[in-house]
C-alpha cells in the first residue's frame, strides 16, 4: 500500500509542476554572457524550437571584428 501511495503522490507532484516547467523554459530567452566573459550568446525561440548564436566576442576572430575575412 505504501508503494501505491508513493507513486500516487509522485504522479500528482509531476502533474502539478509540469505547467510551471513549461513557463520557465522561456526564461532562457535573451542574451547571456558566458561564464568566462569572453562571449555573449543570444537564445531565441522559433515555434517550439530554441536556438542560440554568438552575438559578441571579447576577442574577435579576425582583426576587422567580422566573422569572415
Amino acid at each position: 500500500m505504501r508503494v501505491i501511495r508513493f507513486f500516487s503522490v509522485l504522479a500528482l507532484s509531476f502533474a502539478i509542476t509540469s505547467p510551471v516547467w513549461a513557463d520557465d523554459a522561456d526564461a532562457v530567452l535573451g542574451q547571456w554572457v558566458t561564464a568566462d566573459g569572453k562571449a555573449r550568446v543570444e537564445i531565441v525561440k522559433d515555434g517550439d524550437v530554441y536556438d542560440g548564436r554568438i552575438v559578441w566576442l571579447k576577442e574577435p576572430l579576425y582583426p576587422t571584428g567580422d566573422k569572415d575575412h
